[in-house]
């Protein structure tokens, strides 16, 4: 799925969201991929 995606769209979940989250933006810092991440604030959830 990670390979296939044109970018990546997080919204408000639980600790599970947020370790994907973390996950897709460690692979973007190490240079692995460079595809848009959104981190979406939700009505300020």
């Amino acid at each position: 799925m990670f390979a296939r995606a044109d970018a990546f769209l997080v919204l408000p979940g639980g600790f599970g969201t947020l370790e994907e989250f973390l996950e897709v933006l460690t692979l973007r810092q190490l240079g692995y991929h460079h595809k848009p991440i959104v981190l979406l604030n939700y009505y300020d959830f």
